[in-house]
């Protein structure tokens, strides 16, 4: 059975804008006073000297478990829908994943996705407990109004309310964490994995092509993670776990330390939890008495397949509603460039003005909308370059110290793909 082999690609030093140099040479040193160094990370420039040693930390052996996946042989899952607990009181680490909905640069948006990863790291077992986006909750809106449902409690209750929300729903006693994403995110990760991005969130997000509607659909994505984490664990206790790590918790909003994630990643590799895929289960909140759909998602060419029978292509045609630029690249590029030359103009008078300008893109990770690693990197870098010495001027350390680590995350993240 064929291999894949990963290896680290270097990336060639870009040469930044003139005022980005700027900027990078006039808080170089009060960057230096503020910013310890990570004596942690791994420095990943140097493994490109062993090669051996690369394609061993990314030898991927996903197609030997997914052979032995009884839910992809089966095409099917009956399981998912039932309501019983088959782990009775077992300790759950319960963490909520949650997919927001909002638009380039908004303050917030609905939760478009809702899943929660329960592990039971002593019997090396996981559950991803997928909520449909519009089950019903009160959100104290008038029946008529059609607004009391998850989706939109998200947005009107708070984070807060929201994990007691989904704990109720899915029978837990409750979710302390959570790692929250939105669209530009999410396409990031996922170019990361190795998918294109856009085609990938299409499937992901469709379900005028199935009976159950938003239930397979939720279930589609539960079963996107399931088979991500089967086909990713592996770095996650590997040499190479300290730099995955730290990017992945770099480019969401989550109270999930480094140091809880370690924990966790390695008390299931304490148990034989990799051992099978199916020790990954999926289950679906409110339980709903149907056959799901099994689908593949392990890499682009099934993802490719997928489209084709769903018909994806037809269907986007007919939506005359969604905003769809002839160049959404150049479109995207146009709009990120725009935002970073009038922030640039305040860099010198105002360190409020360039704060209030580029929080919201920086906190949504805009960039990562940008197909192009290279493009996508220099737009990050120059966003964070410009708040760092925004915060610097207004004497806050805690916050330059903050953007210049996810910066130094996000960049060893990105030199490795596959």
């Amino acid at each position: 059975m064929k291999k894949q082999s990963y290896f680290i690609k270097i990336f060639v030093s870009a040469v930044l804008l003139t005022f980005v140099l700027h900027f990078t040479q006039s808080c170089n040193k009060k960057e230096d006073d503020v910013v310890t160094k990570d004596t942690t990370a791994v420095d990943s420039s140097k493994l490109g000297l062993d090669s051996n040693f690369i394609k061993a930390a990314f030898e991927d052996t996903s197609e030997d478990f997914f052979a032995n996946d009884s839910l992809l042989a089966l095409g099917e899952d009956y399981e998912a829908s039932r309501s019983y607990n088959n782990y009775g009181n077992t300790k759950r680490i319960n963490i909520a994943i949650i997919g927001v909905d909002g638009r380039f640069g908004a303050r917030s948006g609905h939760s478009d996705a809702n899943h929660i990863l329960s592990i039971m790291p002593e019997i090396g077992k996981v559950e991803i407990i997928s909520i449909p986006r519009d089950t019903h909750v009160d959100c104290g809106y008038d029946d008529s109004t059609g607004l009391n449902k998850l989706t939109v409690f998200y947005m009107a209750r708070g984070k807060r309310a929201y994990l007691d929300t989904i704990a109720r729903i899915a029978h837990l006693n409750s979710v302390p964490y959570y790692v929250e994403f939105g669209f530009s995110q999410a396409m990031g990760i996922l170019r990361w994995l190795g998918f294109n991005s856009s085609k990938t969130l299409q499937v992901l997000r469709t379900r005028k092509s199935f009976a159950v509607g938003d239930y397979q659909r939720v279930y589609n994505q539960a079963q996107f993670l399931r088979q991500a984490m089967v086909r990713n664990f592996g770095l996650l206790n590997g040499p190479m776990r300290p730099v995955v790590l730290r990017g992945l918790l770099a480019l969401v909003k989550t109270n999930l330390t480094y140091d809880k994630a370690v924990e966790i990643t390695d008390a299931l590799a304490a148990t034989d939890f990799a051992s099978s895929p199916d020790n990954i289960a999926v289950k679906i909140r409110p339980s709903l008495k149907v056959n799901f759909k099994v689908f593949d998602f392990k890499n682009e060419e099934s993802i490719e397949s997928l489209r084709d029978q769903l018909n994806l292509d037809a269907i986007a045609k007919k939506d005359t509603t969604a905003f769809a630029p002839a160049d959404f690249q150049k479109y995207m590029e146009n709009k990120i460039a725009g935002i970073i030359a009038r922030a640039a103009q305040d860099t010198a008078k105002s360190p409020t003005a360039v704060i209030s300008r580029l929080k919201n893109i920086y906190d949504q990770k805009v960039w990562l909308q940008v197909a192009d690693s290279d493009k996508s990197l220099l737009y990050s870098r120059q966003i964070s370059h410009m708040l760092i010495v925004s915060y610097l001027k207004k004497k806050d350390s805690i916050m330059a110290n903050s953007v210049y680590d996810n910066l130094k995350s996000e960049e060893e993240f990105f030199k490795i793909s596959k």
